[in-house]
């Protein structure tokens, strides 16, 4: 543990140093090479390196020849793209994990790097040099090579699944077409491995199915792949494909009895598909067990399939055991996991089929082999990798499933991956699923909704547990009358949950379906729950359920609702119920609508609708996303046998739990993404992945005061480019942007920003008072939801980069922002010259960069010569801070640089400020105020203005990492009393006040200042400098005040 904390702390250090970035990566290369630290070890610096110098590496890869190439070959194959970096520039691309996040944020962020996609017979990409990759070491030009081959073979799979002789038809016609000896070579590579693939013997396999090539090419490159690794993971999502391959491995590689483990309704299905792989003259014998008593019919099956709920009985296991099986497909595999007292021995009983049958080959198929947490794939780990896990135990003591990159590593050679979007020409899907799983749609709540969700949301009650609270909520946004059987509220309150009008979801819903009806089968996913959207809770329940309404609306016939309570099994001979069901709506054009129970579908069931009359399109929709991927939701339609376009999209409501929902599962998918592609995590991924139920919890009930911290913390540091890149991205249903800016407003009265504005106000309004300040003369730099403009109740003027906070600032302000407009302090207006009596920048400054920065110098420099350029030589500048960005040595080193540029402190307001009312829950912040005291400065030392968190020492002194964290629970207070800790010790605020406007008028003296002027209730001021006629007599001289 200590050698860790030594490493992380070496890290820190480097990546807090001054070195420049080219220095850092060099020496972190260094490291990795000499073994003394892991891609593990850096994952935090890579993502915080990609985030804050995107930039710089886009225009690396345009100036370089090499990187420009390998960018056009592969930029859509962020794995190959990565691993092709990595060997060609190690000293740029340190480790394959920076290189393959950085190949993601480049795609998804950067237009200018961006080559346009080629096209099957467009020759390759033409204007490739001849040797592109002439210079590099040979061994590094033949792997990069190999992986240029293996792209083009994955190019072309679609081609050769319709038709081997298409496949090499078209790639005869782009070596012909190719341009360059380098591409005809990687083509003629590609063809050559499709050939040889081709040729493979398989005796007694079909060599037509529906209509295509069978088995697919790819299929065939699983085969080839499989020859020496008898135990394997298929994560692809290929569907029938993966069944296709272990079957015919388990026939190819010699098993002569094969038991197949799959989900109780996809039995059906495993017999119908094995009939269908074999020549008549070689169809295998299949039997399907239904109930325990078939076990005692064995005659010597070649298969043997199995439903996963049989394996829950002992006697069960122990007879399959006895049946001499030498091989074993486990089809979707997550279903046999370890977590769950059902699942559990499922996954007991799995293990125990993989240690007592004598097998030649085990084959898992999963898209996604867990669904929370890696700790659920125990049992397939010992299934896997037996010499390395003797028990699931053994895997859980390992570690393993805590380093989801060593976890990755120890598969790497079990498990194969293909795209199905890869090899078949599905109809098209809005969004592109690749792009955007989750198609969330921001909904606004009602106000009658967001009323009853306020309710649940501030019961604080000690008694109610948080996963009661979180479960209420989840109901509360996605169906208040969900509510009705889950509290106690007065009669009042109960009475609107009897009417569906208060679901803001059902009304979005209904207007949803009334669209489209006409021309599509629409498909709404139950969410988390069945209760009350698919059947009612209880037989007296007098709430409106969601099926009720739909059929209400849309007609009895058109409904049908698919969930646990439709039966499995059929009379001797016939269809079961939910066979009948699944294949009325599949043919039936008049069943538009299918309410369908997520939870009591699994994976394996087809819902795909085919070519029908009147039917256009499907419509997927869902109350709300559920704990699983929503991926596997979507593979039950967007599979082989649908026939028309697919769209999806699902409501969130804003500003509740739905937001934190989605954003859980986006995170989870995100990390799951970076275990597949062999990618370091970072701590925080690392938790998505390794999320528990008292992690979800936590995660859906953060209050708005954690929103806003922890997007805050993303922020820190990054400079105005980096603020914009981290505003642009997802959070929830909206950007971070407007999340930020509506959590910020919810808080504010009660955060810091609300503390200080009650703290500037009685300051300013002293100020306003003698005619120091002029209120159309006030600049509220990142002005928030015009903070300034609202507390002092003056059209100040205000600019800040967040459209979202001046928006919903407008909203409650009188003075409706006239004087506010969305800008940066970096570059704010020319005419704004001199233009302010006082200019404040409250809680901005630390999101400036001290790194980024052009000719001009850093951008925080920058942003400070702006502040002073556009105040009055003789106005006034006013920073603040949380107390967390400085300590009395970095506000003293901001002091000391400003002074020693020759402009003038105002030592009533410099220093930490803290709150004196309400002390049981104790505040503070830090204050600098100066003039420009008729000066222009350059800063022209950088280390003089950086912030406490920006330094290594005071990171670790603290105990932070610069990440925020969570926060302990505040009550809601409201802060109005102050004192300011000056250099010559403590003083109220309003003596503060004060003396601050004494020393400015008394400066103004002593300059000679002539073009300010004190208004009519200057009495104010002469009763305070009564006694000081020199300093009076000199004001009237200069026009300042008239006695």
């Amino acid at each position: 543990m200590n050698q860790v904390k030594g490493k992380r702390h070496m890290l820190a250090l480097i990546a807090g140093s001054r070195l420049s970035p080219e220095e850092k990566r060099s020496f972190i290369n260094e490291l990795l090479v000499s073994g003394e630290v892991t891609e593990h070890d850096v994952a935090e610096i890579m993502a915080g390196d990609i985030e804050k110098n995107l930039d710089s590496y886009a225009e690396v890869i345009r100036s370089d020849e090499v990187l420009r190439f390998l960018w056009e070959r592969f930029r859509d194959r962020p794995a190959y793209l990565a691993r092709a970096l990595v060997q060609a520039r190690p000293e740029i691309f340190y480790c394959y994990g920076f290189a393959f996040r950085l190949s993601l944020k480049l795609r998804a962020d950067l237009g200018i790097v961006w080559v346009p996609p080629r096209h099957p017979g467009a020759g390759g990409g033409g204007s490739a040099p001849d040797a592109p990759l002439a210079g590099l070491p040979q061994a590094v030009e033949q792997n990069i090579f190999g992986l240029e081959v293996e792209c083009r073979f994955r190019e072309h799979l679609y081609f050769f699944n319709r038709s081997f002789d298409e496949g090499l038809s078209l790639l005869d016609e782009e070596i012909s077409r190719a341009q360059t000896g380098h591409e005809r070579r990687v083509l003629r590579a590609a063809r050559k491995l499709a050939a040889d693939l081709i040729k493979m013997p398989l005796p007694g396999v079909r060599t037509e199915f529906n209509g295509s090539p069978f088995p697919g090419l790819h299929v065939r490159w699983w085969l080839d792949a499989a020859r020496t690794r008898p135990r394997l993971l298929n994560m692809g999502d290929t569907g029938s494909y993966k069944t296709s391959f272990a079957a015919i491995a388990m026939r190819v590689f010699g098993c002569k009895r094969t038991l197949v483990l799959c989900a109780p309704h996809a039995r059906e299905n495993w017999q119908r598909e094995l009939l269908g792989y074999f020549t008549a003259e070689d169809e295998p014998s299949v039997r399907v067990v239904e109930n325990r008593k078939d076990l005692d019919l064995d005659t010597g099956e070649e298969f043997t399939i199995v439903g996963y709920s049989a394996l829950v009985h002992e006697e069960t296991v122990t007879s399959l055991c006895a049946g001499g099986y030498d091989g074993l497909i486990q089809d979707e595999c997550q279903y046999g996991k370890s977590i769950g007292t059902g699942a559990a021995k499922r996954a007991l009983a799995t293990l125990r089929l993989t240690r007592e049958l004598p097998l030649k080959r085990f084959t898992a198929l999963s898209a996604t082999p867990w669904e929370n947490r890696p700790e659920e794939i125990a049992a397939l780990a010992v299934a896997l990798r037996p010499e390395l896990f003797s028990t699931p135990e053994s895997f859980l003591a390992s570690g393993a499933a805590k380093n989801p990159r060593l976890l990755r590593e120890l598969f790497s050679e079990q498990i194969l991956e293909i795209e199905l979007r890869e090899v078949t020409d599905l109809p098209p899907i809005t969004p592109r699923p690749w792009e955007d799983l989750f198609g969330a749609v921001p909904v606004q709540p009602f106000p009658r909704h967001r009323a009853i969700y306020a309710r649940v949301h501030d019961d604080e009650s000690e008694k109610l547990r948080p996963a009661e609270k979180a479960l209420r909520l989840l109901l509360a946004a996605t169906h208040p009358p969900l509510l009705a059987g889950r509290v106690t509220w007065p009669t009042h309150a109960m009475e609107p949950l009897k009417d569906w009008r208060v679901s803001t979801k059902l009304d979005w819903l209904k207007r949803f379906i009334t669209e489209r009806i006409a021309t599509q089968k629409i498909v709404i996913g139950s969410g988390l729950y069945a209760e009350g959207i698919t059947r009612m809770s209880s037989e007296d329940d007098e709430t409106p359920w969601v099926a009720q309404q739909l059929r209400t609306w849309f007609g009895k016939d058109q409904v049908l609702v698919l969930d646990g309570t439709v039966g499995l099994h059929g009379s001797a001979g016939e269809a079961s119920p939910r066979e009948l069901l699944i294949r009325r709506w599949r043919t039936d054009p008049d069943a538009r609508i299918l309410l369908v129970s997520m939870q009591a579908c699994p994976d394996s069931v087809n819902l795909t609708v085919g070519r029908l009359p009147g039917v256009e399109r499907l419509a997927i929709t869902a109350l709300s996303f559920g704990w699983k991927p929503w991926k596997q939701f979507l593979g039950r339609f967007w599979r082989q046998g649908q026939g028309v376009p697919v769209e999806y999209r699902v409501p969130v409501l804003v500003g509740t739990i739905d937001d934190d929902l989605l954003r859980l599962n986006r995170a989870k998918w995100h990390a799951q993404q970076l275990f597949r592609a062999l990618v370091p995590v970072t701590d925080r991924e690392l938790a998505y992945l390794r999320i528990d139920a008292g992690d979800a919890m936590r995660e859906l009930l953060r209050d708005a005061f954690e929103h806003v911290n922890m997007i805050a913390a993303m922020l820190r540091g990054r400079g105005e480019d980096g603020c914009d890149r981290v505003y642009g991205g997802a959070y929830g249903a909206t950007s971070r942007a407007e999340a930020f800016a509506r959590h910020f407003v919810e808080i504010e009265d009660f955060a810091t920003s609300g503390h200080v504005a009650r703290f500037q106000k009685t300051v300013i309004d002293r100020m306003t008072a003698v005619g120091m300040v002029d209120p159309d003369r006030i600049l509220d730099g990142g002005c928030g939801p015009l903070t300034l403009e609202r507390r002092l109740n003056a059209p100040v003027h205000g600019i800040d980069m967040n459209p979202h906070m001046i928006e919903l600032g407008k909203a409650l302000s009188p003075h409706q922002g006239k004087n506010a407009s969305v800008g940066r302090l970096s570059a704010m207006p020319k005419m704004w010259k001199h233009a302010f009596h006082l200019v404040c920048a409250s809680l901005v400054l630390d999101f400036s960069s001290i790194d980024a920065g052009g000719a001009d110098g850093p951008e925080r420099l920058r942003i400070l010569r702006e502040l002073v350029r556009v105040a009055h030589p003789h106005g006034m500048i006013w920073l603040t801070w949380n107390e967390s960005t400085h300590t009395d040595q970095t506000l003293a080193a901001w002091s000391d640089a400003i002074a020693r540029t020759g402009m003038s402190l105002v030592p009533g307001l410099c220093g930490l400020v803290r709150a004196t009312d309400h002390r049981e829950q104790p505040f503070a912040f830090w204050s600098l105020a100066f003039s420009p005291n008729g000066l222009e400065p350059r800063f022209p030392r950088v280390d003089d203005f950086r912030f406490a968190f920006e330094l290594e020492r005071v990171r670790r002194k603290r105990g932070g990492n610069g990440n925020g964290g969570t926060p302990p629970k505040k009550r809601r207070i409201q802060h109005e009393r102050f004192e300011v800790l000056t250099a010559d010790g403590a003083v109220t605020d309003a003596e503060a006040s004060r003396q601050s406007i004494l020393r400015e008028v008394s400066r103004w003296a002593a300059q000679g200042v002539r073009d300010r002027r004190l208004g009519r209730d200057a009495s104010i001021l002469l009763e305070e400098l009564g006694s000081d006629w020199r300093v009076l007599r000199r004001l009237h001289e200069l026009g300042i005040i008239q006695v």
